[in-house]
Formats: structure tokens, sequence, C-alpha cells
């Protein structure tokens, strides 16, 4: 990785003031803060981070969700009602929607929080899908809907009646589904559903209702580099 590279990738991970404008990092004034189990966070692997609209920051680790204002870490142990109990479970994914909602993606399934009344709840879901799945992505479709990246299958998911619109999962001898169950990521580029799993890289055509998959060929250099693919993103 040349310095050129490593400046550019450096802006744009700065890329992210209560300003929403990008700010220069100076070596010599400037410093990063080291958030651990030190400071309170619940542990060290960090697997997500989000801020949201009221400029909490959210940090999603191995073990449990934690909150952060800016001085002090409050460790998310139980919500509001039955089975929220997010304390000692492992956060893989966080996503804000326009309703004041928090998803979570957990190893224990979906959970939402509310800012404005602050509460927590266990979202059971509806369909095929195991209420115990675990799920590592969230990407939105529009405002009401989401797909869902689990250890069983790709979901499209509706918020408001709590249920599976649908679902796909691999189905052997049969090309054009997707690859593998196991979802690390999924990314939503309008006409297509762009998706990493642990078992290549698969497009998902929203029209045809089919996939096309990018698997790794030790034959072809122009294959991608594994078969592992733990994040996508659109830039």
């Amino acid at each position: 990785m040349n310095s050129i590279f490593k400046s550019l990738l450096l802006s744009l991970l700065l890329c992210l003031s209560f300003h929403g404008k990008c700010q220069y990092f100076d070596p010599v004034e400037d410093y990063f803060q080291k958030l651990t189990i030190e400071f309170g966070l619940s542990q060290n692997k960090v697997n997500c981070i989000l801020r949201d609209k009221t400029g909490f920051v959210w940090i999603g680790t191995g073990n449990g969700l934690n909150r952060f204002d800016g001085k002090n870490v409050v460790v998310i142990e139980k919500g509001f009602g039955n089975n929220t109990n997010l304390n000692n479970i492992e956060i893989f994914d966080l996503y804000e929607g326009k309703n004041g909602i928090i998803w979570i993606a957990s190893e224990r399934g979906l959970f939402k929080h509310n800012l404005e009344f602050g509460s927590f709840e266990r979202f059971l879901l509806s369909g095929s899908l195991p209420r115990e799945s675990s799920i590592q992505s969230i990407e939105p479709e529009n405002d009401s809907t989401l797909w869902l990246g689990t250890n069983n299958g790709l979901k499209l998911f509706d918020t408001y009646a709590g249920i599976v619109l649908e679902e796909y999962r691999n189905e052997p001898y049969q090309p054009y589904s997707i690859s593998s169950n196991y979802i690390f990521s999924v990314c939503n580029t309008g006409e297509n559903v762009w998706i990493g799993t642990n078992g290549g890289l698969n497009i998902l055509d929203k029209k045809e209702k089919i996939f096309k998959r990018y698997l790794h060929d030790m034959n072809d250099p122009n294959s991608i580099g594994s078969n592992i693919v733990r994040k996508v993103i659109k830039d």
C-alpha cells in the first residue's frame, strides 16, 4: 500500500465530523482516543459503529451493544419487554431508519431500538426464518423493508407488518440460486442486490429473482480472490 493510498484512505475514514464535513487529521495537533474495556467497552472486538440522529455513537461488539456520548460508554444490557437481553451476545450490524428506529443485527436475531421512547424490543420474525437465526447484515430496500443477511439465507423483511416478504436460500443443483446460505454482507444498488457469503459473491436480479454467482477459480486469474466475501459496499 503506497503512501498516497494511505493518505486517501485516512481522509475517507475521517469524513465523520459532527458537521458532516471531511476533517483533516493533523498527526501533530490531533490524536485518536481509544475505547477499550478499560474505558467501559463491553469487549475490544468491534464489529460495527453507528452514529444516530441525536449524536450518540452505538458500538456493536462481540459481547453486547454499547452507547458512547463522547465522554462515557454505557453497556446496553436489557430493554423493555421479554427476550430483550442484549448482554453477552454478538452484535454484527446496525442500521438507523428514517422513522427513528435503530435496527440491530445479532447472533440471536433482530432487535429494534426506538430513539424517541428509549425502548428496546426483540423482533420475532415470521415466515420460515428460524427465530434464533443469526443476522449478519442489514440493508434497506426502502423506508419499510429491509434486506437481512443471515446464516440461513437472504430475507426481505417488512418492518411494519413484521413478516418476511421474500426468502432466498441455496438450492442444490440450481445454478441460479444463491451460492451459500451463510451471508456476511448485503448491498442494495437499486436494480440488484449484492451479497457477500462464505461461498462466493452473488448478485440478485430483483426483477428476474435469480442470482449470478462469482466464485474463486484457482485456474482463472480473473476470478475473485476468495470465496469468503465479508463486505460489499457501493462507492
